[in-house]
């Protein structure tokens, strides 16, 4: 880029490619630094069972997120392929397009690169980081939806198990009024099995409250320069797209780094306001459990279960920003504004 100051057309290509790669470069580093914090919350996430039959029956809206549990690492998969096929064709077009023996990604290495056999090691040696890096820039981001559907998967069990506390109750209540039509003692605790099932979902809550918080622990941090990377990547691949109208190499490049980020972006915060949504629908499910008139200690881990969940619950990036949909709708419309105007200055310098 020194090399070439004046050009601005080498130093956009170059930007988009150095930025992809600092979006990787940044999750690396906090992996290394945060490894306790990244451990811990993979331990808790491991600790959940997922032999749940709603996994093979997606049909059922009310365990949509359970569902989607075994097609992440599929879906991941796709999208990693179908990225790194798109930038392998721009690179072979690239190369065979041009006469003037280019390298795959713009460098300097002090020798002429040109010359056989260092053009083609070189060639290689950047794909190969390529390779690289394309699993660095998705991987954290399909980790983040796993573990974030996990927590959304047992959410939906929780407010499920809740749901079905009146059902148990009226089981209990019905085998105790055969044994009192039998004139045999009534037991003091006829809803014994409805208070254990309660402590049991007491339990899970908190199991999956401590998941959560974990997973904003060792998240948080990477998301707030993630966060800024999105949006400087966003605007400077709109820019570059706007910048090299006649040029469908350069603009085949920008769409695949503007997508990239956009994807990104989508995935972080629709899962984001997904688990925000299922935190506050466990208060929602106990509080329409009919627990006005029950006996106090049936109602006392209701009441505890609805101040707990009360507890507004929101993923942020550096404690600042929501991870929601509010966040990305901001984004994209800030991203789309800018090429927008971006456009219209192009235009007035062509009638100009």
């Amino acid at each position: 880029m020194f090399l070439h100051f004046d050009d601005l057309e080498r130093i956009m290509e170059n930007s988009r490619v150095i930025v992809p790669a600092s979006s990787s470069l940044w999750v690396h580093m906090c992996i290394r630094f945060q490894k306790k914090a990244l451990e811990r919350m993979m331990h808790l996430a491991s600790a959940f069972k997922y032999e749940d039959p709603q996994i093979r029956t997606p049909a059922d809206n009310s365990f949509r997120m359970t569902a989607l549990l075994t097609a992440i690492k599929p879906a991941s998969l796709k999208v990693l392929a179908v990225s790194l096929g798109y930038h392998t064709f721009y690179i072979i077009i690239r190369l065979v397009a041009r006469e003037d023996r280019p390298l795959a990604i713009n460098a300097y290495y002090g020798i002429d690169t040109s010359n056989s056999p260092f053009y083609e090691i070189i060639n290689l040696s950047q794909f190969l980081m390529t390779t690289v890096c394309f699993p660095l820039f998705f991987g954290s981001t399909s980790l983040y939806v796993y573990v974030v559907t996990i927590a959304c998967s047992q959410l939906e069990k929780l407010k499920a198990a809740i749901l079905n506390i009146n059902q148990k109750r009226d089981m209990d209540a019905n085998f105790y009024q055969e044994k009192e039509e039998r004139q045999i003692q009534v037991p003091q605790e006829m809803f014994r099995h409805t208070q254990e099932h309660l402590n049991d979902c007491i339990r899970h809550h908190q199991q999956i409250l401590e998941l959560m918080n974990a997973l904003e622990e060792s998240a948080s941090t990477i998301l707030v320069c993630h966060f800024l990377l999105i949006l400087g990547g966003t605007c400077f691949a709109a820019f570059s797209f706007v910048m090299s109208f006649g040029n469908p190499l350069n603009m085949a490049q920008s769409m695949l780094v503007y997508g990239s980020f956009m994807l990104q972006l989508y995935a972080y915060c629709w899962f984001g306001s997904e688990l925000t949504r299922l935190a506050e629908s466990v208060r929602d499910a106990a509080w329409s459990c009919d627990w006005v008139g029950l006996p106090l200690f049936i109602q006392r881990p209701l009441v505890f279960i609805i101040a707990v969940a009360n507890k507004e619950f929101t993923l942020t990036a550096g404690k600042f920003v929501p991870v929601s949909r509010t966040t990305m709708l901001n984004v994209i419309n800030q991203t789309v504004s800018y090429v927008m105007f971006l456009m219209q200055v192009r235009n007035r310098e062509e009638t100009v």
